[in-house]
Order: C-alpha cells, then structure tokens, then sequence
C-alpha cells in the first residue's frame, strides 16, 4: 500500500512539473507576440488566449504562482 501511495505521490509531481514547464514555455511565446509588455498580466491569460491547454492549477488543486520580475 505504502509503495502505491509514493507511486500516486510522484505521479502528482512530475504531472505538476510538466505543468510547470508548459506554462514557462508559454510566457517565452507570449513574450515574443508582445514585445509592449515584460509578462502577461496573468496565467488565466495565458490559458484564455490558447498559449496552454491547462488552467494554472498544479495536481493538488492550488493555484500556481506568478510574479513578474521588475
């Protein structure tokens, strides 16, 4: 049982990492559509306007965190 839960556990990691990535991948290609702007104003963005097709929430349900630099 204790085998299965660490299997559930770094499941819910590398899905939330990959989720992670999609969303740093997204604001590079945001960055480079809208040169008037450092970051987008918000992850929700990125997902309204199509740039990923997951909204910014990890696999425990809690929301990701963005700041922006400056």
């Amino acid at each position: 049982m204790r085998q299965r839960w660490n299997s559930i556990k770094r499941s819910q990691i590398d899905n939330t990492k990959i989720l992670l990535n999609q969303y740093n991948q997204a604001i590079i290609e945001w960055k480079t559509r809208n040169t008037q702007a450092d970051c987008p104003p918000t992850l929700d963005e990125l997902f309204a306007q199509k740039f990923v097709n997951a909204k910014p929430v990890d696999t425990w349900a809690q929301p990701l965190v963005y700041r922006c630099p400056g």
